[in-house]
């Protein structure tokens, strides 16, 4: 039997194997050293994951939602 995963988009139910996969940017928050400031501070930075999903059009709609 194949393993079955939900799509990260709209949660509908498919085989793993038919799944799409997408590599997803999106923006975070990290704190990072700041050397002359002597402490940490929040930076903004770019992210990436890999998410499963039924078909391009909902990859698509993901990639849209995650740049806001």
């Amino acid at each position: 039997m194949e393993e079955i995963i939900k799509c990260s988009h709209c949660q509908k139910e498919v085989e793993k194997s038919k799944a799409i996969t997408n590599k997803i940017f999106y923006r975070d928050r990290e704190m990072k050293w700041d050397s002359w400031k002597k402490r940490y501070i929040s930076k903004a930075v770019v992210k990436s994951r890999i998410m499963f999903f039924c078909s391009n059009k909902c990859g698509s709609h993901e990639q849209m939602a995650m740049e806001g």
